[in-house]
């Protein structure tokens, strides 16, 4: 198994750490690496150590799906998020399953890393920022899933994804990930064809384009 440094893999985690420690904390985290490809992924349900921390996604898009009876929800996961497929839902009647949307990477956060993380308490408290910061998304998830209309929970579902993976452009917010429509679908809780309508009344007025990549760009202002 491939094993590279987890600061490498994601800088990002190193906020606020101080650039004399940098370079020693840099060396000293080695992750061994998960590649995932397209398609349903078989989550491992036990950790391989009991000191290990989880899964830290450093590329790629996946989604985690949830089924509660004829009901569920879709959380689409990347760069940056903390994973731990084997931890029991807080609801025994839950089954969850998972689907790699892009060829994803993961870093296995070892016992090893979690006993060289207690010299370095700022990469730590920046995990546990990415943990409440998902948790947060998810109660927004909950809000928008609250409004009436295909269109209008649309749009909010693309700014709240811009928030996370959007970059500011010359016309407006480029989100730079591609989502199939049958994924945003799920994630509000419509039909397919239904929320490719809406792409297109919200493309004929004006709030959102499609570059030839792919990439949505929204304009204006958030909806509130």
């Amino acid at each position: 198994m491939r094993i590279v440094q987890l600061l490498d893999a994601d800088p990002e985690l190193a906020q606020g750490l101080p650039e004399k420690e940098l370079s020693l904390a840099a060396r000293a985290l080695p992750a061994p690496v998960i590649n995932l490809p397209e398609g349903p992924w078989d989550a491992p349900s036990t950790r391989h150590d009991h000191g290990d921390i989880g899964l830290l996604v450093t590329g790629g898009l996946l989604v985690r799906r949830l089924r509660v009876a004829r009901g569920s929800s879709v959380e689409l996961l990347g760069h940056g998020e903390l994973l731990r497929p084997w931890q029991e839902d807080t609801s025994s009647f839950c089954a969850s399953s998972w689907e790699v949307l892009e060829e994803t990477t993961l870093l296995l956060l070892t016992a090893r890393i979690a006993e060289g993380l207690v010299r370095w308490p700022i990469l730590v408290s920046n995990l546990f920022g990415r943990a409440i910061r998902r948790s947060r998304a998810l109660a927004a998830d909950t809000a928008v899933s609250s409004i009436i209309g295909v269109e209008d929970r649309l749009l909010l579902l693309l700014w709240q994804l811009a928030e996370t993976w959007g970059r500011i452009g010359g016309e407006g917010i480029v989100l730079e990930i591609s989502v199939p429509h049958r994924i945003l679908a799920e994630m509000l809780g419509a039909r397919r064809p239904s929320v490719t309508a809406a792409l297109g009344r919200l493309e004929e007025g004006g709030h959102l384009t499609r570059t030839t990549d792919g990439s949505w760009v929204l304009r204006g202002d958030p909806p509130c």
